[in-house]
Order: structure tokens, then sequence, then C-alpha cells
């Protein structure tokens, strides 16, 4: 049972790969947007599942953006929720989030214990969570 790394592009597997002994996770290029990254990451998990071999847990890991003063260019940060603030519905009176029009949550909380084991093990603890906002 190891654990799996999915990233948008084969750039970012090969940094994570430098940087992790061989065979310690899988780490994977699954694809670029939420549609390519879950169908991705879902036929590996089925792989692994019919395998007998399923993984622990999944991380999505790659390049991302943050807020000046709070992740440093290079920062590693580990996200305690992970929001889709761009799903919904456009109407004449503005964007309507996901929550407000009935169809489920557009956040997902992260495993608390995967991490927290994540956080132990980082040589530079930096976290950070990130707001819905409306486009």
């Amino acid at each position: 049972m190891t654990l799996l790394v999915a990233t948008a592009v084969e750039a970012e597997a090969d940094a994570i790969r430098a940087g992790l002994p061989t065979g310690a996770v899988t780490v994977a290029a699954v694809g670029v947007g939420s549609a390519a990254a879950a169908a991705g990451t879902a036929r590996l998990l089925a792989l692994a599942e019919a395998r007998g071999h399923p993984y622990r847990g999944v991380i999505s890991a790659g390049i991302g953006g943050g807020f000046a003063g709070r992740a440093p260019v290079g920062a590693t940060v580990l996200g305690a929720r992970s929001i889709a603030a761009d799903l919904g519905a456009d109407s004449p009176d503005g964007f309507i989030p996901l929550d407000v029009l009935g169809f489920g949550s557009a956040t997902a909380a992260a495993d608390a214990d995967l991490l927290a084991a994540l956080r132990a093990a980082l040589p530079t603890r930096s976290s950070a969570t990130s707001s819905p906002s409306t486009p």
C-alpha cells in the first residue's frame, strides 16, 4: 500500500520524482483540468484496486499561485480543503455558487490524518487554506 501523487502535467511529475527515492510513491501526470484529473486519477485508483494493492491516499500536487506574505515562491503549501469556486451557474443577477444551487458542496476537506502525516514529514512547515471567491 502506497501513496499516489497526481499532477496535471509530466513536468510537475518529473519534479516530484526528482526529490523522492525510487518506488517510495507512485507519481503520475493525469491531465489538466478537473475532468481530466478526476478521470485519470480514478483510472489509476481502479487499476491499483484491481491488482489488490490499493493506494493509501492520493495527493494532488503541482504548480499553484499564492498570496503575497502567505506563501513565498517555491514554498510547499498543504491545503486543508479544496474549493471549486468556479462551479455554479451564471444568472442575470450574477454568479450562483454550486452550494446555493443545491447541487452539493464546492468544498472538499482534506483527510485530517494524511494532512497531519504530511505536515510532520515536511522539513519546512507551511500551511494555507483558500477561501471561496465569486468569479
